[in-house]
């Protein structure tokens, strides 16, 4: 009689290209999880399971995306505030050479339903916040927490198998979270000199990110997010995204790990960057009717160079 795999022996399978014994299942379910809770439509077996609970009724592993392996902090003289006023989140860093500020915002049942308020105000708003941005960069540090990871990974056990969301590349995290794509890009082609001084600089803070990572006891870590090919054509992609992409994933595979990226965007014409960047999985990855983009498309220009995971639309 053939060994029946765990979860975790699956997806560990897959990840070292072994064949496994039947195909790994595991679903993202926590924002539909959560909105079923929060507008009481439950299906009734399962009204009362948690989200694991519900995970591994369905015969599916856990998703385990909450492990962590670091956290972030500031240093003097950086300080950082949040706080709420009604639906507004408002973060604050302040330093010696200034103030920059984020207002993001709840609306409707998005809180209840686990999903993130959207940015409102943007922190870097002329050219002379870069310097205040790169300031906080400066005095971020990255503090290992590895002992809270394996408490993490003993708590999954065979049902799954951990992944270290660390979040978008520097160049990326100023044009979503910093400036937003159209002040972003329009510093970028009309004072690329400030612009990309910030990009460099958070790229070598990252760096000493990547080292608490390298030395980590994951196995498996999300590095970039949302590669669109309307907001990351192809051109801004291979200049000013896939170095730093394809170096990252060079050094966790000599560390024995895999990386992935949130692939729920239109990758249409990014998906032969995306595999010279060298990842190992696609993840949550999107396809028609949600994006531009469909799976034979990526199908054919993949092969089996990378592991998709997704690629089932939810509506479905």
């Amino acid at each position: 009689i053939a060994h029946s795999m765990t979860h975790r022996e699956r997806f560990r399978a897959v990840l070292r290209g072994g064949l496994p014994d039947r195909v790994p299942m595991v679903c993202r379910l926590d924002i539909w999880h959560r909105s079923r809770r929060h507008y009481g439509d439950m299906p009734a077996e399962a009204a009362g399971d948690s989200l694991e609970q519900l995970q591994l009724r369905l015969g599916m592993g856990l998703s385990a995306r909450g492990g962590k392996v670091l956290r972030v902090e500031y240093l003097p003289p950086v300080r950082y505030a949040q706080r709420r006023e009604g639906p507004s989140v408002i973060e604050e860093w302040t330093t010696d050479r200034g103030r920059l500020r984020r207002v993001s915002r709840y609306t409707g049942d998005a809180e209840a339903c686990g999903i993130r308020p959207s940015i409102v105000e943007y922190p870097i708003r002329s050219l002379d916040d870069y310097a205040v941005y790169e300031e906080i960069v400066r005095h971020t540090t990255y503090v290992p927490d590895y002992e809270g990871y394996r408490d993490y990974d003993r708590a999954i056990g065979v049902n799954g198998l951990p992944m270290v969301i660390l979040g978008p590349i520097p160049v990326q995290e100023i044009l979503l979270g910093w400036t937003g794509y159209e002040a972003g890009y329009d510093h970028l082609y009309n004072s690329p000199e400030v612009f990309l001084h910030a990009v460099e600089t958070a790229n070598e803070k990252h760096r000493e990110m990547w080292r608490v990572v390298e030395e980590s006891p994951c196995e498996l870590v999300l590095y970039g997010a949302h590669f669109d090919s309307g907001l990351t054509p192809p051109p801004i992609f291979r200049k000013h995204f896939l170095p730093v992409i394809q170096a990252f994933n060079r050094r966790m595979h000599r560390a024995g790990k895999k990386v992935a990226f949130h692939a729920d965007a239109d990758l249409r014409l990014l998906v032969d960057l995306i595999l010279e960047a060298e990842y190992d999985v696609m993840d949550c990855l999107a396809v028609s009717p949600l994006v531009n983009c469909t799976f034979q498309h990526i199908r054919q220009r993949c092969q089996d160079r990378i592991i998709l995971w997704g690629g089932i639309p939810s509506t479905m």
